[in-house]
């Protein structure tokens, strides 16, 4: 209820985006800014990764997150901070990235942090967006050993502290 009244109320004040680093890793993204104040915005962001390249080789996950962002100069224009908190679900295997090859991981995640970057506007409706993001994030899983029908090796929880997201992302602004 929350989203409707606030998207009625900045109807003209939407922007949607999607992240390419995120697209070319199968993983397509969309997010959405919408306009608080001169100086602030909340961001909105999805992402949903089905890919399975056969039963013992995939990596599936979907995300949502919701921050807040300061524009010092005004809303959409130029450098952004903020912090955002963020959470899913993942169930990867066959990979040789995060101790895969061997394995399969299936879990949630939760986590928090803060971001930053730079808007571009390039024309009246479009523009081009980078930015960062550090914080800590919590996985808990259940570890297997790879194949159909795989061993179970346990339930883990690790936390990660570092990089959280990077995004090249086109913006689109609502007319």
């Amino acid at each position: 209820m929350l989203f409707l009244l606030l998207c009625a109320r900045a109807s003209a004040q939407v922007s949607l985006r999607t992240n390419f680093l995120d697209d070319i890793t199968l993983a397509p993204q969309l997010g959405a800014d919408i306009i608080l104040s001169s100086h602030y915005s909340l961001s909105l962001d999805g992402c949903y990764a089905p890919v399975a390249f056969s039963q013992d080789h995939k990596y599936k996950h979907w995300t949502a997150a919701a921050g807040v962002r300061w524009w010092p100069s005004f809303t959409h224009t130029g450098w952004y901070v903020g912090a955002q908190g963020y959470g899913g679900q993942f169930n990867a295997a066959g990979l040789p990235l995060l101790g895969l090859k061997d394995r399969r991981k299936q879990g949630y995640l939760l986590g928090a942090g803060l971001n930053g970057g730079y808007l571009r506007q390039i024309s009246v409706h479009f523009g081009i967006e980078a930015g960062i993001g550090i914080g800590a994030t919590v996985a808990h899983f259940d570890e297997y050993r790879r194949g159909k029908c795989g061993e179970p090796l346990g339930t883990k929880t690790r936390t990660l502290v570092g990089p959280t997201h990077l995004d090249l992302s086109l913006v689109y602004f609502l007319p």
